[in-house]
């Protein structure tokens, strides 16, 4: 359930769609997705300056990301049992 943490607005939760089922090209870029947001958890501010990493690219890199996602969430399809 989301909550307000009195920055930003409640957003609804995400409608039940039962199971899905996705494509394996769409699984493989769920995992270089993982390791893109494992590699900017892990990457230190200090690091970041040296390597002259700013905001803006870190932003564009988490849109990419959010947009990949909407493509592949908006691509599943209900598993058949």
């Amino acid at each position: 359930m989301a909550r307000n943490n009195g920055q930003t607005p409640v957003l609804p939760g995400p409608v039940d769609r039962g199971d899905q089922v996705i494509s394996l090209a769409d699984y493989l870029r769920l995992c270089r997705i993982a390791a893109a947001a494992q590699l900017l958890a892990k990457l230190p501010s200090e690091a970041a300056k040296m390597l002259e990493i700013e905001a803006d690219h870190t932003s564009a890199v988490a849109q990419y990301m959010a947009e990949d996602l909407a493509a592949i969430l908006g691509r599943s399809r209900p598993a058949v049992e």
